[in-house]
Parts: structure tokens; sequence; C-alpha cells
């Protein structure tokens, strides 16, 4: 038997249980509680995704586009540093990998005295780029 699941569908647990029959707060504490050992049993495994390709792919583009930033591999230190904290925490299970990867851009950035903002809102973000962009992404950084 193979399981397997997608990354983009999200399935609550609210949506899991609705078709159970009888208490389905008493369902969703049995699931819950032996939910790693059905995920053993099924030998499912997770994945984590790192955010280490989305920064290359990062530095590339801006090297690439961005002619009022300069040595962008200068970058690299405070890149790893700000990565390094980030693994200390859970921001890999909330957040997707370009978007980490990007706050680590932006924070060496500014770090560096060098302004990306200009960058992220009109090549990422084209038409949609908005200061709101720019600032929440700076929330994480």
């Amino acid at each position: 038997m193979t399981a397997e699941v997608l990354s983009t569908i999200n399935v609550s647990m609210q949506q899991f249980i609705a078709n159970v029959q009888g208490n389905q707060e008493r369902a969703t504490k049995i699931i819950l509680n032996n939910e790693l050992l059905l995920m053993q049993e099924l030998q499912f495994h997770l994945t984590v995704h790192n955010p280490f390709r989305a920064v290359e792919g990062l530095l590339i583009d801006i090297k690439t586009r961005c002619d009022s930033v300069h040595s962008v591999d200068s970058f690299r230190p405070e890149i790893q540093t700000f990565l390094d904290s980030v693994f200390l925490t859970d921001a890999c299970m909330i957040y997707a990998p370009s978007q980490i990867a990007l706050a680590a851009v932006i924070h060496a950035a500014s770090r560096q005295k060098q302004n990306l903002d200009s960058y992220v809102t009109e090549s990422l973000f084209g038409e949609q780029g908005e200061e709101a962009c720019v600032r929440n992404i700076r929330v994480m950084v």
C-alpha cells in the first residue's frame, strides 16, 4: 500500500472528521493521539524543504535584474547566519522555503546597508508590488 500526500492540499481536522458518526470531539482526540503511529505504520515519510536552492535563485536573479545592488556575493555570510538561526525555530514548518530565502536575502542586504525594496516590489511582485508586501516580509526578519 502506498500513502501519498500533496503538499498543496490541506484538510483541516474539522473537514476530516465531518463524516464521523458520534462524538466528533472524541474522534479528534483519538486521531491526534495516534497520528504519528499511523504515519509510522503506513511507512509515511515527512519532508521538510529547505530554502538553500531558493536563496541561490534569488542571488542569481538580483545579479541579473537589479543594477542598484553591488557585491551580491557579500550577502552570503549574513544569509547563512540568518538561516542558521531560522533552523532553530519552527519557521520551516510555517513559511515556504522561498519566503524564508527572501527574508534571508533582504536581511543580509539591510545588514550590508543595501536596499532591495524596489527589487522586491517591482521585479518580484510586479504590478502587485505594494509596500505592504515588503512590510510583511520584514516582519519575519
